[in-house]
């Protein structure tokens, strides 16, 4: 049997660490994250992978366990470093995952305090890729910026929980309605809208927008010129703000019709990074999206075939999709159902299990990519 253990968030379980939280359990059990990307990326994984493979396990970080390797997912703190580096010299194989261009220096135009990686994010980031067996980078973007200091590199997408991908979809706009415009991500990354404010100030009079997100309070991080122009901008279209409180209960949502949004700044180092995830969830119910080119939701465009997602270039682009949606000639049965399809044969934790275990185990084994 080989034994995975995960350090995820950082939260390397250690006497001195467990005391100081209050948390003397994570020495036996491990510690654990209540992120939605943990429970993504590691826990939804995790279930698979020993649901499927007899001859190993993934599971949290234990000290006392005898592990074969170590995967450090979102782990780039002094003590994630430390047993790293303490492995490596044990013989333990070692892989960073990697969901964030720490790498490159920051570049670009950036919308609130604290967007920018620092140098120190960068630092460390550096010596977890120079230092470890292996790179699973979340985007093929991430993929090419560690290319540069490791050998072992992979790009391996974000998952849907098979459970979570519907098998149809039959939700149809009605024409008396305003379309619901669905946007989902946290609070601070709600600017990413003034990308297309011209927009959707146009077809103000056709839709209701639907901001799924935690307190606004994280807008007092942005510069103050962005929060006037937002709050400009909410004021002059029909909204409404829910509170995220589950991936469970944000599918229900989705669940309830309309479209999917999302706009990026591409004009910054950190925005070209991102993963498809905020495209594939409302996908995984049969929402169609429109989005920017970004990279990840290019592939997922690509796959598609153009159906149930539409990259929107600029402005034009844009306006031709909202069009688009508003036309008889729309055939939304088809492109919901393309929607599901290329998340179920693409994005399921089933198919990224798989790809992930495959990695692991080519670590674990020697062999380079």
């Amino acid at each position: 049997m080989d034994y995975i253990g995960f350090i995820v968030d950082g939260q390397v379980p250690s006497f001195r660490s467990c005391l100081r939280h209050y948390n003397p359990q994570a020495l036996v059990y491990g510690w654990g994250s209540h992120t939605s990307v943990a429970s993504m990326r590691f826990g939804w994984v995790a279930d698979q992978v020993n649901k499927t493979f007899p001859d190993v396990r993934y599971e949290l970080y234990r000290p006392w366990r005898k592990y074969s390797a170590l995967i450090f997912l979102k782990s780039m703190n002094s003590d994630s470093v430390r047993l790293m580096q303490r492995s490596m010299n044990s013989g333990v194989k070692t892989i960073f995952d990697l969901n964030v261009d720490y790498l490159s220096p920051a570049e670009g135009k950036f919308y609130y305090e604290g967007m920018a990686p620092t140098s120190n994010q960068r630092r460390a980031a550096l010596t977890m890729v120079g230092g470890v067996d292996g790179v699973i980078a979340d985007s093929r973007h991430l993929a090419d910026v560690a290319e540069q200091y490791n050998r072992n590199v992979i790009a391996i997408e974000d998952n849907v929980k098979n459970e979570l991908i519907q098998t149809e979809s039959s939700w149809l706009p009605c024409g008396i309605e305003k379309l619901t415009v669905l946007w989902c991500g946290q609070a601070v990354k709600l600017f990413e809208l003034l990308a297309i404010k011209k927009v959707l100030l146009a077809w103000k009079d056709r839709i209701h927008l639907k901001c799924i997100t935690g307190s606004l309070d994280a807008l007092e991080s942005w510069y103050p010129d962005y929060q006037t122009e937002f709050k400009e901008l909410l004021q002059q279209v029909s909204h409404e703000i829910i509170p995220f409180s589950s991936v469970s209960a944000l599918m229900e949502h989705y669940d309830k019709g309309g479209i999917f949004i999302s706009p990026r700044f591409l004009n910054n180092s950190y925005n070209r990074g991102h993963t498809e995830w905020k495209t594939t969830l409302p996908m995984a119910r049969g929402r169609i999206v429109l989005c920017s080119p970004q990279q990840s939701y290019t592939r997922v465009h690509e796959l598609a075939h153009g159906r149930g997602i539409r990259i929107c270039e600029d402005e034009d682009a844009w306006h031709e999709a909202f069009s688009e949606l508003f036309s008889s000639s729309m055939n939304w049965h088809e492109e919901q159902t393309t929607a599901l399809t290329v998340v179920k044969d693409h994005y399921s934790t089933e198919i990224i299990a798989a790809k992930h275990i495959a990695f692991v185990r080519t670590i674990i084994d020697g062999v380079e990519q």
